[in-house]
């Protein structure tokens, strides 16, 4: 029997679009993600976007999921069960298609508060259709964007100030997989999100995605050698000098 060809990203789009669009109440389908900063390569997944009516969403998770079928059997899907507000979402994986070629599937309604179609932040979305320009793509609101900055950068010093002890504390206790973990937790990822808050702050809240290409390269070669650890020993030095480095990012005096 002949090997069969993966089912390749284009195949998919185009079984989707056949699919939607003929539907009344299915507005727009878009792709973000690596394909809206045009960075798609052999390990990208898909990031789809569907804008559909109000009451309609259980319905084209049928369709989609017919038309994915009619494709290759669906190995697996993972439902979001606390992702964004007003925003259904499922990840799709087929058993035919390459293991990178996931389905990151979001539907959303007119009423959805988040759109994720702001070019600043989200790149130049791939609309594959749009009837009558019903998702709408709009500049991100920078004033109501800072004052979300300000609010998370005052919940990070508060939690830095109250947690980040806790890897020396399991460190004495010997507890050097708990002492990992709050450095992982709490020390690193205060420390990143502070960095791209003055650095890439429209990404402010991405973690560690995009953070090779969006941090000073003498700050992402800093970040990598403090994020791999030897021994617990190590760990206590590299603690001290992220927590030295995060103070000074978070504006915080030092402590003696």
């Amino acid at each position: 029997m002949p090997v069969r060809a993966p089912v390749t990203r284009d195949a998919i789009v185009q079984a989707l679009v056949s699919s939607l669009r003929p539907l009344r109440y299915v507005r727009a389908l878009w792709e973000g993600g690596s394909a809206a900063f045009g960075r798609v390569d052999r390990w990208s997944d898909l990031d789809l976007y569907i804008l559909v009516d109000e009451a309609r969403v259980a319905d084209t998770f049928r369709v989609v999921e017919r038309t994915l079928s009619t494709l290759s059997p669906i190995s697996q899907i993972y439902v979001v069960e606390a992702g964004f507000e007003g925003v259904s979402q499922k990840f799709y994986r087929l058993r035919d298609a390459n293991e990178f070629t996931v389905i990151d599937l979001a539907i959303l309604t007119p009423g959805s508060p988040e759109m994720f179609l702001a070019p600043e932040i989200h790149g130049t979305n791939v609309f594959y259709f749009n009837k009558r320009g019903a998702a709408k793509v709009r500049s991100v609101n920078r004033a109501s964007l800072a004052r979300r900055r300000r609010k998370r950068l005052r919940r990070l010093k508060l939690r830095f100030a109250i947690f980040n002890n806790y890897v020396i504390k399991e460190l004495g206790r010997g507890h050097s997989l708990e002492a990992l973990e709050d450095y992982r937790a709490v020390t690193l990822a205060t420390l990143v999100e502070a960095l791209r808050i003055k650095f890439s702050p429209l990404h402010y809240d991405f973690r560690m995605h995009y953070v090779d290409r969006e941090l000073p390269p003498d700050a992402v070669k800093r970040l990598r050698r403090l994020s791999y650890v030897r021994d617990p020993k190590d760990l206590e030095r590299k603690c001290k000098e992220a927590t030295d480095w995060c103070r000074e990012t978070l504006g915080l005096a030092a402590t003696v």
